[in-house]
């Protein structure tokens, strides 16, 4: 690959990236960009939800995804992902994995 292909390729995907990002950020952030991650580290403190297992992760992306419900719930132009998304497919699906972890550590 020539320099030049190779640094379109690059801009190409850094704007492809900024773009989900903005789109994203605007259903996510608030004026702190980082809040969702700061909101969610809390909540795993406070939970004692040790993401080192695998357990642990399961319930961080279960946590992870009633907080993306609790912030959708709250704007009224979601510009990314559904609510009914987060809640009638990714929950159920990180609820069941987390059953099937639990079922498989007995």
């Amino acid at each position: 690959m020539k320099q030049n292909t190779f640094e379109d390729l690059m801009v190409s995907n850094f704007n492809k990236r900024m773009e989900l990002c903005l789109a994203k950020g605007h259903d996510y952030a608030t004026s702190d960009i980082l809040n969702n991650f700061k909101r969610v580290a809390q909540l795993c403190k406070i939970l004692h939800i040790d993401v080192c297992t695998p357990e642990g992760v399961a319930m961080f992306f279960i946590l992870h995804k009633l907080d993306r419900e609790n912030n959708l719930k709250l704007k009224k132009d979601v510009k990314c992902e559904a609510r009914e998304d987060t809640m009638e497919i990714d929950l159920p699906n990180y609820v069941d994995l987390y059953n099937a972890i639990r079922k498989e550590m007995k």
